[in-house]
């Protein structure tokens, strides 16, 4: 007789395994254990075969029946069920393997290796928190345009435009690698950029116009707070180094001989094959950054670093410092600590006595021109010595007009 969902149920476990037999040949096999499997007994080139169906109550009655029939058709059809299944299991494994995540992870093990690490840190967050949830687990070769196009979709809705467009290029590079690696046959996210969302006007860093620099200079000139803090705002100016380069700069990095702040790689911006370059930015000092220097080693000079942390933690001046100063003399809305440089690249090419070249090797900007960038070695050391003792001079220029500003607050 057929078994029932109450035969099976109430099938008590007994000293030794039996069988519940159902129809052409499928069968319940009960243990000692009390666990139920589900086992289909058939012939096969003249030889009796069991094949393993799936453990009660995960696979229900009727799921075993159905299996069970797809096992009897390739039978039918002269194929081997159990070998069938092999099949269907290896098929499985190699998707699994082969899944987005897993490509995705290859991929990122293997690029990352060059990244810096707040790129590495956003890359793999973006990864497991905003792509892998959704299409992770999909085959890579199977991920479809929709697909992509939903994981962008979810990103917009929390209004980060910018995420999104990163998601999509993360997307695109792990494709494109599966289908180099002969995982996958196309990259579906190819032309999907049409599809973003427009974002709003890259809004760059403030910073103030040549009219408006004499009075940021005399403000800063009349803060109030810590001596170090006033010092670090002033040599941020004069030098235009990003408030990373700055704020972890040591002492030895000073050479006093040759006037000049050599900033080593590993401190600056860029990919760990930049950093790892060993070649230091160097930064002309002029002689109002020198006396500055020298003022500043009275306060710090017997440590470590130029700016030390007030809380004695071993760690450096806090990212926020200069901004919070330019706030207290009432400049936050018009510059930013960021924005020095945007300045001083403002200024040194409307006025138009150096080389552009000169003034783009002072920023340390990346040359975009590979092929230039390959072939261009020069330093341009001693122009961009005069460059900056012509900034240093101009910023006195500045701060020696009669502009009166309102008193400065103190911190």
């Amino acid at each position: 007789m057929a078994l029932t969902d109450t035969k099976i149920k109430n099938a008590k476990p007994e000293a030794k395994p039996y069988k519940l037999g159902d129809t052409g040949g499928l069968y319940l096999l009960v243990n000692p254990s009390g666990s139920k499997y589900w086992r289909y007994k058939y012939r096969f080139g003249g030889k009796e075969k069991t094949l393993a169906i799936g453990v009660y109550p995960t696979v229900t009655l009727k799921d075993a029946r159905a299996k069970h029939m797809e096992a009897r058709e390739h039978l039918i059809n002269g194929t081997d069920p159990g070998y069938q299944k092999k099949v269907e299991k290896r098929a499985k494994d190699i998707e699994a393997e082969n899944s987005f995540k897993a490509i995705g992870t290859e991929w990122f093990d293997t690029r990352s290796k060059g990244w810096g690490a707040d790129h590495t840190k956003r890359s793999k967050s973006l990864l497991e928190k905003d792509i892998y949830p959704k299409i992770g687990f999909i085959p890579v070769n199977k991920v479809a345009a929709p697909d992509v196009l939903d994981v962008v979709r979810a990103i917009e809705a929390r209004g980060s435009l910018s995420m999104a467009e990163q998601a999509l290029s993360v997307m695109g590079n792990i494709l494109r690698y599966a289908v180099g690696t002969g995982r996958a046959e196309q990259d579906v996210s190819y032309g999907m950029g049409q599809f973003l969302q427009p974002k709003t006007e890259v809004k760059h860093h403030r910073h103030v116009s040549d009219d408006q620099l004499a009075e940021l200079l005399i403000s800063i000139d009349a803060y109030g707070g810590r001596p170090e803090t006033k010092i670090a705002t002033k040599l941020m100016v004069l030098t235009f180094l990003r408030s990373a380069e700055l704020r972890n700069s040591k002492w030895e990095y000073i050479q006093w001989d040759k006037n000049e702040w050599h900033v080593p790689s590993q401190v600056m911006k860029g990919k760990l094959i930049q950093k790892a370059s060993g070649v230091s930015h160097i930064v002309p000092l002029c002689r109002q950054a020198v006396d500055l220097l020298k003022e500043l080693h009275t306060f710090t000079g017997r440590g470590e670093h130029l700016f030390p942390s007030i809380k004695g933690d071993g760690k450096v001046m806090s990212n926020g410092t200069i901004n919070k100063v330019l706030k207290i003399i009432g400049f936050h809305a018009e510059q930013t600590t960021h924005g020095f440089r945007g300045l001083a690249s403002t200024l040194m090419n409307e006025k138009g006595r150096f080389h552009p070249d000169v003034i783009e090797r002072q920023l340390s900007h990346k040359e975009r021109n590979k092929i230039r960038r390959a072939y261009d070695h020069s330093l341009h050391l001693e122009e961009r010595h005069r460059l900056m003792q012509w900034w240093g001079d101009y910023l006195d220029s500045k701060l020696q007009s009669n502009i009166i500003p309102f008193p400065a607050k103190t911190a």
